[in-house]
């Protein structure tokens, strides 16, 4: 499952993009080469499968993207600030 970590620009997310990989258990990490809002079915299917990190400036505007995260969510999306925490939290 892939995670989208959303944020203005500057706020260090590139910074934090190793920390939060591994953080996350990614195994890539996508800083804004890609629209990270999967649209057709088979990018939908791809997203859900793959392991990797979405780094973008564009907050979630489609309602069927979960902005919580738990094991049981299909889609995690998450902005920086919340990434953020769950690092401090572990």
């Amino acid at each position: 499952m892939s995670v989208i970590v959303y944020g203005p620009q500057g706020c260090g997310k590139t910074l934090q993009a190793e920390r939060l990989r591994k953080h996350l258990k990614m195994e890539e990490v996508c800083d804004g080469e890609m629209d990270p809002y999967p649209l057709t079915i088979k990018q939908q299917e791809e997203f859900k499968a793959g392991k990797v990190l979405f780094l973008t400036n564009i907050a979630p505007k489609q309602k069927d993207y979960d902005t919580r995260y738990d094991d049981y969510d299909t889609r995690r999306v998450l902005s920086f600030d919340q990434a953020m925490k769950l690092m401090e939290n572990r």
